[in-house]
């Protein structure tokens, strides 16, 4: 598989009208594929004016998932809550990237390279330990964390904003750990 992390804060900085037109395209092809409301089901973001804020807010690190092979973006992943060595995780894959076979490839493979990111000028792990909090209605998002390593640790009664129903879910808390 050959997939590239391509971080928006550092290619804003570098180049930023480049990295609002991969964003733009990126938030059409969620929102055809209607994913927009379940990646993000607290409500935050929900047009490409807040995906670009939110992906350029210091407390995230927002990354899409390129895969040189097909020459699109497939996925992307966030990262924020970062305490020590752990922080949280958000995937979210789009549908072109779907199948079994391949979205766990791609997830695990993700997963790999942010392990292997660094912090700022130091040889510091970025993080060693992913943990994730998946509404429970989405059974293919639980799934998926579990597929591609993810350890379920809890259910969190009423812990999930989901905006579409203004209503209070249960969530799977999950980890992993390098």
């Amino acid at each position: 598989m050959n997939i590239k992390l391509i971080d928006i804060k550092h290619m804003y900085a570098s180049d930023s009208k480049v990295a609002e037109g991969l964003m733009r395209d990126y938030t059409h092809e969620i929102m055809l594929d209607g994913l927009l409301h379940h990646a993000f089901y607290d409500g935050f973001v929900h047009n490409f004016d807040t995906l670009m804020s939110f992906s350029l807010d210091k407390s995230n690190i927002f990354m899409l998932v390129w895969d040189n092979d097909i020459k699109k973006v497939v996925a992307h992943i966030f990262l924020n809550g970062f305490e020590a060595l752990v922080c949280r995780a958000h995937f979210s894959v789009l549908r072109i990237a779907h199948g079994r076979e391949y979205s766990v490839r791609l997830g695990k493979e993700v997963i790999w390279k942010i392990f292997e990111l660094k912090r700022d000028n130091s040889n510091i792990p970025l993080t060693r330990t992913l943990v994730g909090l998946t509404p429970v209605q989405n059974k293919n998002a639980c799934r998926f964390a579990k597929l591609i390593g993810f350890k379920e640790v809890a259910i969190l009664p009423k812990s999930c904003y989901i905006s579409l129903t203004g209503s209070f879910e249960s969530g799977m808390l999950s980890v992993l750990t390098k």
